[in-house]
């Protein structure tokens, strides 16, 4: 799933080594990544099935409620949370209290950026990307005003495309997404397919989320604060 893995590489030298609690950590995806180099790592996640998997899956210390919380933290992360919060900066002003001193905050959302919602424009698209769980949605610059309203400072702010070159002509061309995130975000070609042209598809899938970027046209919004 290239959606965590990308995420990864980017906060990378901001987590190596480092206190960090993950808030609303779901499965435990970017966990899997984050063990391999963080300091200490914890959680807070208020689903009980969840968490109670995390912490028999992992053995790692979760949490259910911010009140169970005694410490500060170097990095706090948030992958796919805000969206869901109510009030996103009164949310971003409570976690500078679990804060350490030059501590940071790391923010991934969905981009109402996405290249199908405002590129493309695929209406059949919009009706499974807006969804009543989402009570915000958020772009480069909107996402950058509610982090400067809660009093964090910003340090980069990126767009990034995760989901795939041939996931994208899937949606065009065949009205549909692929059966799971892994098929999402790689190129998705017949197994039979010659090698050659795997690679010039991969060469493609490369260049098309290059340029993507380069614009503030992507599928997610990740923030350093």
């Amino acid at each position: 799933n290239n959606i965590y893995k990308k995420i990864f590489k980017v906060i990378k030298p901001h987590i190596k080594n480092k206190n960090v609690l993950e808030i609303g950590p779901g499965g435990g995806y970017m966990y899997y990544y984050l063990q391999k180099i963080v300091k200490n790592y914890e959680a807070l996640e208020i689903g009980d099935k969840l968490r109670k998997e995390l912490e028999k899956k992992y053995n790692i210390k979760v949490f259910n409620s911010f009140n169970k919380i005694k410490k500060k933290y170097d990095v706090i992360i948030l992958i796919s949370v805000l969206e869901h919060v109510k009030n996103p900066k009164n949310f971003l002003q409570k976690l500078k209290k679990y804060l350490s001193d030059k501590g940071k905050v790391i923010i991934e959302v969905p981009s109402v950026n996405d290249p199908l919602v405002s590129s493309y424009n695929l209406n059949y698209y919009k009706t499974k990307y807006f969804r009543k769980v989402h009570l915000h949605y958020f772009n480069h610059k909107t996402l950058e005003n509610i982090v400067i309203n809660s009093g964090l400072k910003v340090q980069k702010i990126l767009t990034k495309q995760t989901y795939s070159f041939t996931n994208h002509m899937n949606w065009i061309y065949s009205k549909k997404g692929q059966k799971n995130s892994n098929e999402a975000t790689n190129i998705n070609l017949p197994v039979n397919l010659d090698n050659r042209f795997k690679k010039i598809f991969s060469k493609i899938d490369r260049i098309y989320k290059k340029e993507l970027e380069k614009n503030n046209i992507g599928n997610i919004e990740l923030a350093i604060c």
